[in-house]
């Protein structure tokens, strides 16, 4: 990458060789600090061979760092977005035989009086969560921080429902010692209950910080910076790493769009799938082409996705050009 001055290198490999007609090869660049409109790929060896090199195309995508999103979360480990969110938050538990206690209110939150108190479930205790009627959750997560960590666990969408609750489904003694297996359930009527998952906590003390519901919301993400172009564009074409948890119909749950005048109007660019992004694994390549021309005229390059219907979707990547 050109910082200005010099050319400085952003990554290094050897001994590619083997290469089919028309093969494809990701290669990951660790994260750097150089923001760059000049990119030159210099090629020292050639595998022995003294007549040519060639190359059909090259993308680089940009990869998904904090600062991007608006109102969704950033996965460190997975370098992605993803938009689940606490959408309850409760601290409120109820110790003894068969007692329940009803929470009502997503906006309440823990620790409100802030003296860190802690809570254990005891035998057979039971945390209700009451979302409203007006506002049932499509909860796809719980988790818990207790004293000596935080444990959670994920399950499949079961859809929206008023009702959810934690359940201890054996004993747990009062001293501290946690039962081996809680229940996720949840309930249109408060009445009839279903099993989406069972945690382990077996492995924690029981003393509870807080509980969290995780449900996907969802995400605007826009890039970082905005790109000069070296004339006016017409088009743009953008590239995305893209990985579906949820069913995704494009361009109606996902919407991806270009700007040309540093995000005061932004053009729909409509998605194509475009095949996977490596030979394993649920990543995809998505591709739409936006027409800027009938945009103000303007060089300051963006570009913007946005999910909606609170699909979870995860953006890995992402490559913006234009012409």
């Amino acid at each position: 990458a050109w910082d200005g001055s010099t050319w400085v290198a952003l990554d290094t490999r050897v001994g590619q060789a083997g290469w089919s007609l028309a093969e494809k090869r990701v290669f990951d660049i660790d994260e750097h600090s150089v923001a760059s409109t000049r990119y030159r790929l210099n090629v020292s060896a050639n595998n022995g061979s003294t007549e040519y090199w060639g190359v059909g195309e090259m993308e680089m995508m940009e990869a998904m760092i904090p600062g991007m999103s608006r109102g969704q979360s950033y996965d460190p480990a997975g370098t992605f977005y993803s938009g689940i969110a606490s959408v309850c938050v409760t601290s409120t538990m109820v110790v003894g035989s068969g007692l329940i206690w009803w929470y009502t209110n997503a906006a309440d939150l823990f620790d409100r009086d802030g003296d860190d108190a802690l809570y254990s479930m005891a035998i057979d205790s039971t945390i209700v969560v009451d979302a409203g009627a007006a506002s049932p959750v499509s909860a796809i997560g719980w988790e818990i921080d207790f004293s000596s960590g935080t444990k959670s666990v994920r399950w499949n969408a079961v859809g929206a429902h008023r009702y959810w609750r934690l359940r201890t489904t054996d004993a747990l003694e009062n001293d501290g010692h946690a039962a081996a297996t809680w229940a996720v359930e949840y309930s249109d009527n408060g009445s009839d209950w279903v099993v989406a998952a069972l945690l382990n906590v077996s492995d924690v003390n029981s003393q509870m910080r807080e509980m969290r519901i995780l449900a996907p919301i969802d995400m605007t993400l826009v890039s970082a910076q905005a790109v000069p172009a070296r004339s006016v564009p017409s088009e743009a074409r953008l590239l995305l790493l893209h990985e579906a948890i949820d069913a995704v119909t494009l361009n109606t749950d996902l919407v991806a769009e270009v700007s040309r005048d540093d995000g005061t109007t932004w053009t729909a660019a409509p998605l194509v799938d475009l095949g996977p992004f490596a030979t394993s694994g649920s990543i995809r390549i998505l591709g739409g082409i936006a027409d800027l021309s009938a945009q103000p005229s303007g060089t300051a390059m963006r570009w913007r996705v946005r999910t909606f219907n609170a699909t979870e979707q995860r953006l890995h990547g992402a490559s913006l050009r234009w012409s």
